[in-house]
């Protein structure tokens, strides 16, 4: 793993298994984008009414060169279900700041320099 990844749970216990699916999603994102710098996870259990329950609510922030991706509206009774929504998000987030950066092929061909 190329960068530093910081959990914290708030309102439920730590867990390992929990955990290891964090580091496995984020093993995953190293692999399309090296380019990440770090990676701050919060999972909070909230408390909401009887009709509600409990949601699990994920938010990533990504640190990447020149700015940070935050990543805060996945939330599920599921922990696991909530860490997979935060990720998937997180990695159309990349691809799309990936596709952004890259140089335009079509362009470059053109101009000859491909």
């Amino acid at each position: 793993m190329q960068h530093p990844v910081r959990i914290t749970v708030r309102g439920a216990e730590r867990s390992a298994a929990l955990e290891e699916a964090v580091m496995q999603r984020s093993q995953k994102l190293d692999q399309f984008f090296p380019q990440l710098i770090g990676l701050d996870v919060t999972i909070a259990l909230e408390d909401h009414s009887k009709n509600q329950g409990n949601h699990y609510a994920v938010k990533l922030v990504l640190q990447i060169p020149g700015n940070d991706i935050v990543i805060d509206q996945q939330r599920d009774e599921d922990a696991y279900v909530a860490v997979r929504d935060a990720f998937d998000a997180a990695e159309r987030r990349l691809k799309d700041v990936a596709s952004r950066n890259r140089p335009n092929d079509r362009a470059r061909r053109r101009a000859g320099t491909a």
